[in-house]
């Protein structure tokens, strides 16, 4: 085999090997932000129930939730760049499959699916933490007046 040949073969190994890098990095960013989620509910949950025990006033509490709700926001974000980037890189590694074997089936339109899941559900948790909060703040100021 020729020199060419050969390093052809390598650039085609590296290039699958990159999707497949990307494509498990985009699971390994949804799974962390979910990881990060759960553990802020979590948190915000205990917050609430231990309130009386710890002996924290109710606006304390607030400015704590949306500060839990800040956070979770800010990692979603990163999450769905992170997210983006890595659909954008495959997209390119893909190109550069189809370049060098020109048999490769072509990516299909809806190879993003996965990923456009994992950006809808990280949206969605997103909202729900933001109405878990406001839920919480006039629970808490209902529960203060009282």
């Amino acid at each position: 085999m020729s020199l060419k040949e050969n390093l052809k073969i390598e650039r085609y190994k590296f290039v699958v090997d990159r999707q497949g890098y990307f494509t498990d990095l985009a699971k390994q960013t949804f799974n962390l932000y979910a990881r990060t989620f759960a553990a802020f509910s979590a948190g915000a949950v205990t917050l609430i129930s231990l309130r009386n025990q710890l002996s924290l006033k109710a606006t304390v509490v607030i400015s704590l939730l949306d500060a839990i709700a800040l956070l979770l926001t800010l990692a979603a974000i990163i999450s769905i760049i992170q997210i983006c980037f890595c659909l954008k890189r495959w997209y390119g590694f893909r190109k550069a499959e189809c370049e060098i074997n020109p048999d490769a089936p072509k990516p299909e339109s809806w190879a993003w699916l996965f990923e456009g899941m994992y950006c809808i559900a990280i949206i969605a948790s997103i909202v729900v933490a933001w109405w878990g909060v406001n839920h919480f703040e006039a629970l808490l100021l209902a529960l203060a007046d009282k």
